[in-house]
């Protein structure tokens, strides 16, 4: 296939879709984030494990790092990981060195928490209490707290606000004041672990039981919805679009289902949101999933990580295009 497409069959690069590697991590993956060559997944009552992933055919684990609570969620920014730790509250991690990698703060925040992401060196984490918190990883200082009600399911950010999930509603908050700025309805709720969302492109996916919602993030203080999604399965986690108009989702056909695989839909149209394509079986259950250097990381429950390549190599022998957008002044 590389020789008839005029790539080269000897870069290491895969050339064929499906899983193209695996990881065992010691504990249950249940998210994981990918970015600079590196993997972090949250291992539940293990802690987190730091793989890692520089051509993407083979992971290796280089830290792991047990956390008093339950790792939920991972985000991490250059060589600090920020963990959602269930009712310890909030992990912070060091990296730099990864044999020596350690918790340097373990941070209360007075409710469980179970969805975190970062935007520089500031995480901001989503509580079982309806709060978020902006906390500052380098020095474990409180910078903010808002209640939007309602157990927060995850957070994501977009331009200068932080989008914010709970069962039922999708909020808006300005981060130049840390307050609400605005919140609209997404019907569904949730019959897995938590609901998951994703922000890209201007809009918000939002997963419910039954699939997963969009919103126009066009007024980004307001979001409006699009479309809610309907489909067979009843066992929705989470989708990412990879902005080319793919979207690679954690579904199982039931929640208690055991065969939770990846799944691709087509995402070009946001109005319509049952356009399957294909699934890839994993040998765990697919729980989250991170699209990196077009790959998907996958944290697959008891199975630890797949690495998968879900798209084939493109013939077609058009040059991309790339759109930037920034959350700087113009």
């Amino acid at each position: 296939a590389e020789v008839d497409q005029g790539t080269n069959p000897l870069d290491g690069l895969p050339a064929v879709t499906g899983i193209i590697a695996s990881a065992d991590t010691p504990g249950t993956a249940v998210d994981i984030a990918a970015f600079n060559d590196i993997a972090v997944v949250a291992d539940s009552d293990r802690g987190v494990s730091v793989l890692s992933v520089v051509n993407g055919t083979s992971p290796v684990i280089i830290a792991q790092v047990d956390t008093p609570g339950t790792a939920q969620a991972v985000a991490f920014f250059s060589n600090l990981v920020a963990v959602a730790d269930g009712a310890a509250g909030l992990a912070i991690i060091d990296v730099t060195d990864p044999p020596a990698a350690r918790i340097i703060y373990q941070i209360d925040l007075g409710g469980t928490a179970q969805a975190v992401t970062t935007d520089g060196r500031v995480a901001y984490v989503g509580l079982s209490t309806g709060q978020v918190v902006a906390v500052d990883m380098v020095s474990a200082t409180e910078l903010g707290r808002v209640t939007v009600g309602g157990a927060v399911q995850d957070v994501a950010l977009g331009g200068d606000y932080l989008y914010v999930f709970t069962s039922g509603t999708l909020h808006a908050i300005a981060l130049d004041d840390f307050t609400v700025a605005g919140s609209t309805a997404s019907p569904g709720f949730a019959r897995v672990r938590r609901q998951r969302l994703f922000v890209g492109g201007g809009i918000a996916y939002a997963v419910q039981d039954q699939g997963y919602n969009t919103l126009n993030l066009a007024n980004p203080a307001q979001p409006v919805l699009i479309a809610s999604g309907i489909t067979q399965q009843t066992g929705w986690k989470q989708i990412v679009a990879n902005g080319s108009g793919l979207g690679v989702a954690a579904v199982g056909v039931t929640p208690s289902d055991q065969t939770h695989d990846v799944y691709l839909y087509d995402v070009s149209n946001p109005a319509l949101t049952n356009q399957f394509l294909t699934l890839f079986p994993t040998p765990g259950r697919a729980e989250a999933v991170s699209i990196y250097n077009g790959l998907a990381y996958v944290a697959d429950g008891q199975a630890g990580m797949q690495v998968i390549n879900y798209l084939a190599y493109d013939s077609q022998g058009i040059s991309p295009t790339i759109t930037l957008s920034t959350n700087f002044a113009p």
